[in-house]
């Protein structure tokens, strides 16, 4: 049942771990990626680096589904 349940990615655009091109391509890549959202200036943790934006991010992902 791969691809039943569609999936929200989160893009770190300061992340040199994993850069924000090989992130888009991965999306790209992936068709169960249904929502896409960017934290500018977010290195590869950015629950640490940017919390607030983050949380933002799961809040305004998570609402249709509340």
């Amino acid at each position: 049942k791969f691809g039943s349940v569609p999936q929200a990615y989160v893009i770190a655009s300061d992340d040199i771990t994993i850069t924000a091109d090989f992130q888009r391509w991965m999306i790209q890549n992936n068709p169960c990626v249904k929502e896409v959202k960017e934290i500018k200036g977010a290195d590869h943790m950015p629950m640490f680096t940017k919390p607030d934006e983050l949380c933002q991010c799961l809040l305004e992902i998570a609402k249709p589904y509340a």
